[in-house]
């Protein structure tokens, strides 16, 4: 009884239902002092107070530069109107606790009427005489008067009765007769007859019973009455003083911040339902588990019969086992008949299902707090405004409307150096004013005014080596040169003079200048990029676009005269970096030209908005503590999958989950990695911007490539971590015969699959050979892949095939029919057959979706929401379950039918115990009086039941007849 498991669960049971203040609206105890209305009022107040503390919170407290918000509707949710929504509850919880206080230890003002008092004032019937002068009996309670003797401490404790009865036990004493000498000849009678009556063996007193001393119990500790007022008078002073302060702040309040302070005010509101009233309940209930570690008793209880006046004694009555005489009775442990094994195997089968129920509640509880965990980290690396930031870069550097400024419309080296002049330059320089003042102040902005430029923008060129292509014999005549492919085995790594001639001079003296020398991967902190022809290595030859716009115009018109860019480039990688503090992301861009040995120009870019200072603002603290919680998580599932992998050893990785459970906790640790390392990375890159103040040669490529890494392993974190839901949804009847069908079916899947994977591939290898010089999705075996794919789900340009292949539409329409028709339908065959067996197989279905219903059932139990309906089945029924209930109902048949068997045999040991105790059966008088009370109480049990004749066999006349 005093385990902390048991004490634990009893605790927080209890004060769910009454320590919690919303809930205990509904769930109040019948008889607490608090009542529905204070509890009512007391929520109005707390709410009141959270309003007017978040309201003050935003009239004091600055927006945040850079907000993760996630916007619904006119509303938003951002770590800082969490924050301030947390604090406001915790800001006014100890007063709204101390007037609960007052109003639940308040003692009333006036006590009720005892309820025993008003009982016995209707019981008292007049006094009704008998020929048995001086006999004890047991009477009618309906024409006697009782002595009740109940074990209660407000009347003594005088006598504790059976604890699976509940029944009061009554004696009376009836007189004789109304006159004087015969009430006192009776009254000395009753005396001698008491005190022969032996005391049931069930009864068995303490030792100290005859000293009178008895320790008092202490009472819990009760408020004068009148804290009641005080506490009235406190709650509608805040009431009242709160929604005036409200009002006020309300009134200078903006659409804007109205909106994140009634955002801040429901997040209150929900955390005191949800987080501070449970915690206080839970932390009540491991102080009294842990510390106290006693059985707790019901002070509701306590308090309704501290509440209620003491009954008193009439004058004609007396106790009939006074306390300070024989002290306070317990019953003596008596042998008990062992359960009928039915019912004990139901009540254990129910206590195992509450087991799992509970399990399967604090998975469910534990995982969704995991993943919301997990949830705000990932979405807090995605900033909402990276989207706006990338589209802005995407008008300001891409396009640009003509042809000779649209960075995607491009076609040769002519409108490279257009777009460079039009659309690179003014998008990398900020511009003169309106009225041609300079632009003071904003050095090394971007032409938007908002983004500062990290370091320098670096133009760097890739080429290949001349010679290194083979002509044909028959053409050598003709063709002079060719040039190769890029590869970065083949690719130039010398250094040249002005205009691509061969170099001459030394170091220091020479014809060369630095857009001509060639510069490593490691001086440049470059690495491969894949663009859309091929992978371009991390050197080159590097063109510093820093300086003034007019510097960089100067650049470009000297490197296009000196034809920088001719038959030998293969590729011009624009590269840069900028920051908004705004909204606190940087943006790591890359433009790419591609100029490849059959001509013309294929461009792509790419703009990555990305979050490097992650610990900055207001939310850094909540951001530090869901990160700090998540990791504690992990270690939990750590410890939790290595002692099940010790126990099952190879046999771990066979099942599906556990794969999943592993892949997280390995991404986990992958990404934490990733991020630290990603960390210090920025932080050096941010070392030295600060201390060369913006002016030296900072790149971010490879910090992006690590960010990416780490988007990567969160995506698939949430990935795994959102799938395992379907785990939890195991109980669910319809997820239980998706995960048996697919069980069932996995030979028939993996058999189709080989099947499918041949037909799809021929189709790809055609397309891709047919057509893969006309049509560009079909210009390798990845591309066709996708194509194919595509027009499964009837996405395909049917006359941009025919144009391009006259075999085109017929291999189309045998495709359709064989992989769209015919394929797609053995599958779905498959799954229907599959299903439809496992539906019919139950040895296959599995049980535990029963859970789902216990679940319900014990729920709208909890709640008093209501109970199930006579009949209602809590859970799936199976054959051996209706087996089992036949068996249970025989059970109980044949447990009734021996009951009624003994039940003669226990009315004779009650009745000749009766005698034994309460009359003398040795002498003849004795026996005439037990006789005259049966058949006093034949007769009336006669006259109630309706008259006499009715045929059937009294087994009192039997008794008397024995007697």
């Amino acid at each position: 009884m005093v385990e902390f498991g048991h004490l634990f669960t009893k605790t927080t049971q209890k004060n769910l239902g009454d320590g919690h203040l919303w809930f205990s609206v509904v769930a109040r105890p019948p008889r607490s002092r608090f009542t529905r209305l204070q509890r009512v009022t007391c929520c109005l107040c707390l709410l009141y107070m959270t309003m007017l503390t978040s309201a003050m919170f935003y009239e004091t407290v600055p927006e945040s530069p850079g907000s993760n918000a996630i916007t619904f509707g006119p509303f938003s949710l951002s770590p800082e109107q969490i924050y301030v929504g947390v604090i406001g509850t915790i800001i006014v919880f100890p007063v709204n606790l101390l007037i609960v206080t007052f109003f639940r230890k308040a003692k009333p003002r006036k006590k009720r009427p005892s309820r025993i008092q008003a009982a016995m004032q209707r019981n008292i019937l007049t006094q009704s005489t008998s020929t048995l002068g001086g006999a004890l009996k047991t009477p009618d309670p309906l024409s006697h008067r009782d002595i009740v003797l109940e074990k209660n401490e407000r009347v003594g404790e005088n006598m504790s009765m059976y604890n699976q009865s509940r029944s009061a036990t009554t004696v009376s004493i009836q007189l004789p007769s109304t006159t004087p000498a015969s009430l006192t000849k009776a009254y000395d009678k009753g005396q001698q007859s008491l005190s022969n009556i032996s005391i049931p063996e069930a009864f068995e007193y303490k030792e100290d019973a005859g000293k009178g001393k008895r320790k008092k119990k202490k009472k819990p500790l009760e408020l004068p009455w009148w804290f009641t007022i005080v506490a009235w008078i406190l709650m509608w002073i805040l009431i009242l003083g709160s929604a005036f302060l409200v009002t006020m702040y309300g009134i200078t309040f903006q659409e804007t911040k109205a909106q994140k302070w009634i955002t801040s005010m429901i997040i209150s509101f929900l955390t005191s339902i949800f987080l501070t009233e449970p915690v206080k309940v839970f932390l009540l209930a491991i102080f009294f588990s842990l510390i106290i570690k006693k059985v707790d008793e019901d002070e509701d209880e306590e308090e309704g019969e501290a509440d209620e006046e003491e009954p008193q004694l009439q004058t004609d009555e007396m106790w009939l086992h006074p306390p300070e005489t024989y002290g306070a009775a317990k019953p003596r442990k008596i042998a008990y008949k062992p359960p009928n094994p039915a019912a004990l195997e139901e009540a254990r089968e129910k206590r195992i299902k509450e087991l799992k129920m509970y399990d399967i509640l604090r998975e469910i509880i534990f995982y969704c707090l995991f993943l919301w965990l997990l949830m705000v980290i990932s979405y807090g690396n995605r900033d909402p405004y990276g989207f706006l930031l990338k589209r802005h870069m995407d008008d300001l550097f891409v396009f640009k409307g003509s042809i000779t400024m649209d960075f995607t419309k491009l076609q040769n080296s002519t409108h490279f150096w257009h777009w460079y002049k039009e659309g690179l330059v003014p998008g990398l320089r900020a511009s003169v004013w309106y009225n041609n003042d300079p632009p003071l102040g904003q050095r090394g902005f971007l032409g938007d005014r908002t983004c500062r430029m990290m370091g320098y923008a670096t133009m760097r060129q890739v080429r290949v080596k001349p010679g290194q292509c083979r002509i044909h014999d028959l053409l050598t005549k003709v063709i002079k040169e060719c040039n190769e492919a890029y590869s970065i085995m083949e690719e130039e790594d010398g250094s040249f003079g002005v205009g691509w001639v061969p170099f001459n001079g030394t170091s220091t003296v020479n014809n060369s200048s630095p857009e001509y020398t060639y510069r490593t991967s490691s001086e440049l902190d470059g690495y491969p990029h894949y663009g859309l022809l091929t992978v371009y290595g991390g050197g080159g030859y590097v063109a510093e676009l820093r300086g003034s716009a007019r510097t960089l115009l100067a650049l470009g018109e000297r490197l296009e005269r000196e034809k920088w860019i001719d038959k030998y480039t293969r590729a011009v990688l624009v590269e840069f970096t900028c920051y908004n503090p705004g909204i606190n992301l940087f943006s790591i861009g890359t433009m790419v030209a591609e100029f490849p040995e059959t001509g013309g120009v294929f461009t792509s870019y790419r703009f990555e908005p990305t979050r490097l200072f992650n610990y900055l603002g207001s939310a850094m603290g909540f951001q530090i503590f869901c990160e700090v919680s998540y990791f504690v998580f992990i270690f939990f599932f750590m410890y939790k999958e290595g002692r099940k992998m010790w126990r099952a050893r190879c046999k771990y990785f066979s099942e599906f989950w556990n794969l999943v459970e592993f892949s997280i906790i390995a991404f986990s640790i992958g990404g934490a990695v990733v991020f630290f390392y990603r960390l210090l990375l920025t932080d050096t890159l941010a070392t030295s911007f600060k201390e060369s103040h913006g002016n030296s040669y900072i790149k971010f490529q490879y910090v992006g490539y690590w960010n990416e890494m780490y988007s990567y392993m969160l995506g698939f974190i949430c990935c795994l971590g959102t799938l395992k839901f379907l785990k939890l949804l195991r109980f669910n009847k319809r997820m239980s015969f998706l995960a048996a069908t697919l069980r069932h079916s996995t030979k028939h899947l993996f058999a189709f699959a080989v099947m499918f994977f041949i037909v799809f591939f021929a189709f790809v290898q055609f397309f891709t050979l047919d057509m893969g010089t006309q049509i560009l999705n079909f210009a390798n075996v990845l591309y066709a892949s996708e194509s194919c794919m595509q027009m499964m789900l009837g996405k395909f340009d049917f006359w941009g095939l025919a144009s391009a292949s006259e075999l085109a539409p017929y291999f189309f329409v045998l495709f359709v029919v064989l992989v769209s028709w015919i394929t797609i339908n053995m599958f779905l065959s498959i799954m229907n057959e599959s299903f439809t067996a496992v539906k019919n197989d139950l040895s296959k279905q599995p049980n535990e979706y029963e859970m789902v219903d216990f679940i319900v059932t014990r729920f709208k139990l909890w709640t008093g929401l209501g109970a199930p309906k006579a009949g209602q089945p809590t859970a799936a029924t199976t054959p051996d379950k209706l087996n089992n209930e036949k068996t249970e109902g025989q059970d109980k048949e044949n447990s009734v039918e021996t009951d009624l068997n003994h039940f003669p045999e226990k009315v004779d040991r009650l009745l000749n115990t009766v005698g034994r105790v309460y009359f003398d059966l040795e002498t003849n008088s004795g026996k005439d009086a037990f006789k005259q009370m049966l058949k006093d109480n034949k007769l009336k049990a006669k006259m109630h039941s309706g008259g006499y004749g009715n045929g059937l066999k009294d087994p009192e006349a039997e008794d008397l007849a024995m007697l």
